[in-house]
Formats: C-alpha cells, structure tokens, sequence
C-alpha cells in the first residue's frame, strides 16, 4: 500500500479569531502534483503558511512521510 507524502487532516486555521481554513483533508501520494488555486482570500498563501510551520493550526494535523509535523 503506497502512503501520502503528505497529509493532512481536518486543518482548521486562521489568524488569531479570524478562521481562513475549515476542515481541510488533502493528500499528496509520491510522484503526484497537486496544483492549488482559487480566488483572491480563499486561503491559499494560509494553507501554504499552515505546512510549512508559520501559521499553528487550531486544530488537525499535518504528517510529513507519516511523522507528525504540526508543532
């Protein structure tokens, strides 16, 4: 069974009171290409911010090749 490189689980985050991302389950598996894009505002660069470490989520998890990486 081939596991997710990346995965993350039920992210909500935000800046301080101000929730940005509500419940955010994405997947990447080895040799795939995710492309994200939306509107100006609907959580791009805040999602981006979340997995690399800058921003703490609320809630949820990041796993980076099955380790925990949220905090």
């Amino acid at each position: 069974m081939i596991k997710p490189i990346l995965d993350l689980r039920h992210i909500f985050a935000g800046y301080g009171d101000m929730m940005v991302l509500f419940d955010i389950n994405i997947s990447v598996y080895p040799h795939q290409t995710l492309i994200l894009f939306g509107r100006n505002g609907a959580g791009k660069t805040t999602l981006l911010k979340t997995i690399a470490g800058y921003i703490q989520p609320k809630q949820g998890e990041i796993l980076w090749n099955g380790k925990n990486i949220t905090k």
